[in-house]
């Protein structure tokens, strides 16, 4: 909700948050890939005086991790309304181009993009994958009778295994 008194409130539901950001950089985003923050710039006009602006994550961005694209966010013209309730942001379908709009999932279950070399199973922890805006297991290894798992921020816990037609695997999205 966002009201010409610079009222503020957001989708809170039982099962998750979401967090409204602009595209940054100078390729568009897909539903399902993990974004960093890249800085903060002007939020929508009447709500938000700033909001963060996201790039695809790769493997060095792993702090700086804020969310997974739900959808691509644009301000859509009302019907009868003037001012600065003519517009409202509403989801739209396909890629969000740098300067978009973004809901991005913070905290909840969603589709997000896997690394295609990888391989998931419902419960394995995930963490920013090399391959831009993508997700893999965190790797685990044997050493000297111990098997130690890498301590690299998690993104989620899986909750399926991956969809093939797609490439989007179900996750509970739990960022630090």
């Amino acid at each position: 909700l966002y009201s010409v008194d610079n009222i503020q409130a957001g989708n809170v539901f039982a099962a998750g948050e979401t967090q409204i950001a602009r595209v940054a950089g100078d390729r568009p985003l897909l539903g399902g890939e993990v974004v960093a923050a890249t800085g903060f710039g002007a939020g929508v006009v009447g709500a938000h005086d700033f909001i963060p602006q996201v790039g695809a994550a790769a493997g060095p961005d792993r702090l700086g991790v804020i969310g997974v694209v739900r959808t691509r966010m644009a301000l859509v013209p009302r019907p009868g309304k003037e001012g600065e309730d003519a517009f409202a942001l509403e989801s739209l379908p396909g890629p969000a181009e740098p300067g978009d709009f973004v809901a991005l999932t913070v905290r909840g279950v969603t589709w997000v993009r896997i690394d295609r070399a990888e391989s998931v199973e419902a419960g394995q922890r995930l963490t920013v994958a090399e391959d831009e805006g993508t997700v893999r297991p965190l790797r685990t290894r044997s050493l000297e009778g111990m098997e130690v798992t890498e301590g690299t921020p998690v993104i989620g816990v899986a909750l399926g295994p991956v969809d093939d037609e797609s490439g989007l695997v179900p996750v509970y999205v739990k960022l630090p």
